[in-house]
């Protein structure tokens, strides 16, 4: 009986030592977290740079480089998740752009990857963005 209790330990210690590890159950990343960080727009003639960048707890800034000049218009958003009007989900933003005055709207997803957003605004207009 001793015996067996020890060939049983021997075996239990050499598959902890030797054993996987249980592996750990992958998440999907969420919309939110899709889209934080700064997104570059591209395909467009336009003679500055117009970049995104979404922060967490839902703070925005735009941002336009052009010689050698920088403005920053700083806001907010918000995600909302994918819906029969959007099927890949919306980004509801707003931004201060001084004197009072504030703009916003709605937009909706088309195509979301790790390096790529492109979105549709209220108007139709298509906006592509690359990961900067």
């Amino acid at each position: 009986m001793r015996a067996i209790a020890v060939v049983l330990l021997i075996c239990l210690s050499i598959g902890a030592l030797f054993g996987a590890p249980i592996p750990k159950k992958l998440r999907a990343k969420s919309l939110e977290q899709q889209i934080l960080g700064s997104w570059k727009l591209t395909g467009k003639q336009m003679n500055y740079k117009f970049i995104i960048e979404y922060k967490p707890d839902g703070e925005l800034e735009f941002r336009r480089e052009y010689n050698l000049r920088t403005s920053v218009s700083l806001g907010t958003y918000r995600v909302e998740q994918p819906n029969p009007t959007y099927p890949l989900g919306s980004i509801t933003w707003s931004v201060d752009e001084g004197g009072g005055r504030e703009r916003g709207e709605t937009s909706k997803i088309t195509s979301l990857t790790e390096t790529q957003l492109t979105i549709v605004d209220p108007e139709g207009m298509i906006e592509e963005f690359e990961r900067e």
